[in-house]
């Protein structure tokens, strides 16, 4: 997942941000914060359990649940601020509509994988999984950012967007000799939410998005 980000991130946010030539506004700042914080905490939790800290592992899943609300909180911030920054004073256009139907949708489907994964948290090995499907449909904006992807094309972005998933059932497929049924449910319908950009220019997201700009602009 780190992996994923710094390639996707880098040529919009991360390189220019080391160069000193970042233009962001204070919300997409706050909304990079929030959630490299969330992928530190990520990565902390999933290594916590190896090495035996569990009592810490959940003390610290008390704070991930109020960090969770959080990351969703800002991404439906930024989500309408990178909207109204494309519209601008035009009309709503396919950019304008696409730039709140992909993060809009992400948070739609983040919290609930998060709110399962909260609620089988008793259940480590179901816990753990869903934590990965959450954790991995937070990467797909990095993906969709990689310029040597052709956006237009599912597989690709699947092969490499869901690759965090693909080598969690590998390891299962290993050391388990089977799928989990998370992966088995869960793969499938992740596999097909690249799919959203037909509906980019869909009556009702036309509608939608008319009707925000008219009432809020």
């Amino acid at each position: 997942m780190w992996g994923l980000i710094a390639v996707g991130f880098w040529p919009s946010y991360i390189g220019p941000g080391l160069a000193g030539s970042l233009e962001k506004t204070g919300v997409v700042h706050l909304h990079a914060l929030a959630y490299v914080g969330w992928m530190i905490l990520f990565t902390v939790q999933s290594t916590l359990p190896m090495m035996r800290r569990t009592r810490l592992h959940r003390r610290l899943g008390r704070f991930g649940i109020g960090y969770g609300v959080l990351v969703f909180a800002m991404g439906l911030v930024v989500s309408f601020e990178a909207f109204f920054r494309v519209v601008g004073d035009g009309a709503v256009g396919i950019d304008g509509r696409r730039a709140l139907l992909n993060p809009l949708h992400d948070m739609m489907v983040f919290p609930v994988l998060f709110g399962f994964a909260i609620g089988y948290r008793k259940n480590p090995d179901i816990h753990k999984r869903l934590m990965v499907l959450a954790g991995t449909m937070l990467v797909i904006a990095s993906v969709f950012r990689m310029t040597f992807i052709d956006a237009t094309n599912i597989f690709m972005i699947d092969a490499i967007w869901l690759s965090p998933v693909w080598l969690a059932i590998l390891h299962d497929a290993v050391f388990r000799r089977r799928l989990h049924p998370v992966y088995g449910f869960g793969l499938p319908l992740m596999a097909l939410i690249p799919a959203r950009n037909l509906l980019v220019d869909a009556p009702f997201w036309r509608a939608f998005t008319e009707w925000l700009v008219a009432t809020f602009r």
